[in-house]
């Protein structure tokens, strides 16, 4: 059995080595590594499934426990309204809360799925509706379509006053005195009600979903703008009303970005995304601990274990969201050379790293704990001799009380 063990962790580790060299990482980095970073850099890309599978499981459980009247999925196992049909002998709702498992996948009986036992259900109606609705279909494919997508799509219009203007409809209106005669500018953000809270539904978000595709496409860039800005909002209202958090959370933030807002179905973290989210995710896992609440993956993991691929799961879903939100702020300027600007660019890296921390420990309000074994940021003495501590808004005041990163970021002056 040793011999075995050995053998396999001689495999493994090579295996390690050439996926951090595929990724253009640095394999000499990788024993800095946590352990559950370290096994997940192995790991080939997109082994871990389409998250909008995941996605549209945890969104169905969410429903379900709303139309059940449950705050727990495990309250759903014997609950009343579905009959106490189940079998017994194992759970069935909680592999979803978990790990995202496609409810249509798990089995209930013989030839039926727990979509469908459930779907028997009036109650639940509503749920199953919202498992098959199309939106779920368009973030799996941007070229997706149904056959009754153009009738649904002129039915929503109409329910939210909304209409489509051609060129046509413009000068017809010219000539039969209802328009001014002046060219229509296509390209310019139409001056329509976009409030984000008459879309925080999967209809809603549909709709805007196939509207900014159509201005993308037709290059219209400042009303796919507008139709971004309203979708981002209008998504971040629907997992407020679902309660997503945690894994579910992350995971709907990079469907936001990565296919409502783009097309980037595939996402590459880099080391120090990785080595961040490692970190965020292990320090919510001691935090849980201290306050006598289990986490959904323990620090302690068993290799090739479910919990084990669970944290890693979630370590890569988290660094993907680093990715994205890094990738949504502009990417460079210029200006003039200065000392200032020189120190910055040359430790863009580690201070991005010391702002996650300081940001995450002002948060939890528990500044003097650290997540992230960082060292001190070093920088000139003459730059350092002019900091000076910002006036921190009002906002800031809110979220971080009379703290700010400026005060738990460690800086040291060197000549």
């Amino acid at each position: 059995m040793r011999w075995a063990c050995a053998v396999f962790g001689h495999f493994r580790h090579l295996w390690t080595i050439t996926a951090i060299e595929a990724h253009h990482l640095d394999a000499g980095a990788y024993p800095k590594l946590g352990v559950s970073l370290y096994i997940l850099m192995g790991r080939p890309i997109g082994t871990f499934g389409d998250p909008v599978i995941r996605a549209r499981a945890w969104d169905w459980l969410a429903a379900v426990q709303t139309c059940a009247g449950v705050d727990k999925a495990r309250h759903l196992e014997r609950h009343p309204s579905l009959g106490r049909a189940l079998p017994a002998n194992r759970l069935h709702f909680d592999p979803i809360r978990q790990d995202g498992y496609d409810p249509a996948r798990i089995e209930v009986g013989p030839g039926k799925s727990l979509l469908a036992f459930v779907a028997q259900k009036r109650r639940y109606k509503s749920a199953c509706d919202d498992y098959h609705h199309p939106f779920w279909l368009h973030l799996m494919s941007r070229s997706q379509n149904w056959p009754e997508q153009e009738r649904w799509l002129s039915s929503q219009l109409k329910l939210h006053a909304l209409v489509r203007v051609s060129v046509n409809n413009h000068s017809h209106g010219v000539e039969l005195g209802l328009l001014p005669d002046e060219d229509p500018d296509f390209s310019a953000p139409p001056e329509i009600n976009l409030r984000p809270e008459r879309f925080a539904t999967l209809n809603g978000m549909l709709l805007l979903l196939l509207l900014l595709r159509e201005a993308q496409d037709a290059t219209y860039t400042s009303s796919a703008a507008r139709f971004i800005a309203c979708l981002r909002s209008a998504a971040t209202e629907y997992s407020l009303i679902r309660g997503y958090s945690g894994e579910n959370l992350d995971t709907w933030k990079v469907l936001v970005e990565s296919r409502m807002a783009t097309w980037r179905p595939h996402i590459n973290p880099t080391l120090d995304q990785l080595k961040v989210a490692e970190g965020s995710i292990n320090y919510e896992m001691r935090r849980l601990k201290r306050q006598g609440r289990k986490p959904v993956a323990p620090s302690s993991l068993a290799p090739g274990s479910r919990s084990e691929r669970r944290l890693r799961r979630r370590v890569w879903i988290r660094a993907c969201c680093l990715h994205l939100a890094d990738d949504r702020r502009p990417s460079f300027d210029y200006r003039d050379a200065s000392l200032v600007y020189q120190w910055l660019d040359e430790n863009e890296t580690s201070i991005s790293l010391h702002m996650t921390r300081a940001i995450e420990l002002l948060v939890t309000g528990e500044v003097e704990k650290e997540p992230l074994n960082l060292l001190p940021l070093t920088m000139p003495e003459e730059l350092y001799t002019l900091r000076k501590r910002k006036i921190p808004s009002e906002q800031e005041r809110h979220v971080f009380g009379n703290e700010l990163p400026f005060d738990v970021i460690p800086i040291e002056p060197h000549k």
